[in-house]
């Protein structure tokens, strides 16, 4: 249970804590003149809060101690019933624990609360998830149709470029037995030209003459014609 006064005082004392003086004990071994010139010493303390306060506990120890006591005075005014009369430190400490007790429900409601948040948060991730997995699960379902098409494909123009290769193979063995061919009748052909150039040259001398152009020259006999 918190108290706007003690919060106030205490964010007060964090911001501008006061300055506390330094005193050196002095050689003189009386106490009461050591008292004395503690007292003479001067109140270095910030405008803003009273000299008291300089006489209080540890912010912390403070807080909880101002709090208490105002818990205490809820207690008896609008809480349970409690005896006035009570011990103070049995008051105290039941006040206390009345007090730990409430923090802790309060803790305990909201790691729950909290815990609720997060399973929200983590099953709508987990429906999330499950969506763009079921996606990507009919993508590569499609992939897989898609591959298996183009395998198919593939096989077919496979074979295709087999018979085209092999009708390549056919038609150059064609072109090369033609070229033989066409060799050996020009072997022929060469041949044969040889034999008639022979029977013309004997066919000039049994007539004593040989057979002269007109210019007085040997024709030339083309024999590839």
């Amino acid at each position: 249970m918190e108290f706007p006064q003690a919060q106030a005082i205490d964010e007060r004392l964090r911001n501008k804590p006061p300055r506390i003086p330094r005193f050196v004990e002095s050689n003189n071994i009386n106490p009461i003149t050591n008292e004395v010139e503690l007292m003479k010493l001067p109140l270095l303390f910030s405008s803003q809060i009273q000299p008291t306060a300089f006489f209080l506990p540890p912010p912390e120890t403070r807080s909880a101690t101002i709090n208490l006591d105002k818990a205490i005075e809820v207690e008896l005014k609008h809480g349970r019933k409690l005896d006035p009369q009570m011990d103070r430190k049995k008051l105290r400490r039941t006040v206390s624990n009345r007090i730990s007790a409430q923090k802790s429900r309060l803790r305990k409601a909201q790691y729950i609360h909290d815990m609720e948040r997060k399973v929200n948060e983590l099953e709508e991730t987990l429906t999330f998830l499950e969506e763009r997995s079921a996606r990507w699960l009919e993508k590569r379902r499609l992939l897989k149709v898609q591959n298996e098409t183009l395998h198919h494909l593939l096989a077919i123009r496979q074979n295709q470029a087999n018979q085209a290769q092999m009708v390549f193979e056919k038609n150059k063995a064609e072109v090369n037995r033609l070229r033989e061919v066409e060799k050996a009748l020009l072997r022929m052909s060469l041949n044969d030209g040889g034999l008639s150039s022979s029977s013309c040259s004997g066919f000039f001398e049994d007539d004593g003459q040989v057979g002269l152009g007109m210019d007085g020259q040997v024709p030339f006999l083309n024999f590839d014609a």
